[in-house]
């Protein structure tokens, strides 16, 4: 059985409405961690032996949700250039693909300074800091 084709205009929108959908709701969770603040201040600092590690925790969490609808669109844009095992890819020109690549590429080294931005944060906080 042949896999149908999609238009070129048809699977940018859906990249479009994936990424929308995907930045919508990192940015709910975000706003819902934010309006559990006090909360969740009160959970890291009940236990002081793993306080550390509960903050670390947080904060590695929310950069991860941070950073997801940067992930998703490079996965996305890699799909749509005719990546690996993506046998409903429009055909394109080379230049197109190398471009659309070169974006996806450098959407994922941005999640990654900043993830590890933030990791080295997480790991830089000390007990006096917080």
């Amino acid at each position: 059985m042949a896999v149908p084709r999609r238009s070129g205009s048809e699977a940018r929108r859906q990249l479009v409405m994936g990424g929308v959908l995907v930045a919508l709701l990192a940015a709910l969770l975000l706003v819902g961690a934010d309006s559990q603040r006090v909360a969740i201040a009160q959970w890291i600092a009940a236990d002081p032996t793993s306080s550390l590690a509960r903050m670390r925790g947080v904060l590695i969490g929310l950069a991860l949700v941070g950073v997801s609808p940067l992930l998703v669109y490079a996965a996305a844009l890699w799909r749509l250039a005719g990546g690996e095992g993506n046998q409903a890819a429009p055909p394109r020109d080379a230049k197109a693909q190398r471009r659309t690549r070169r974006v996806a590429i450098l959407l994922l080294a941005i999640a990654c300074v900043i993830l590890l931005c933030l990791w080295w944060l997480a790991e830089t906080v000390t007990p006096a800091t917080f």
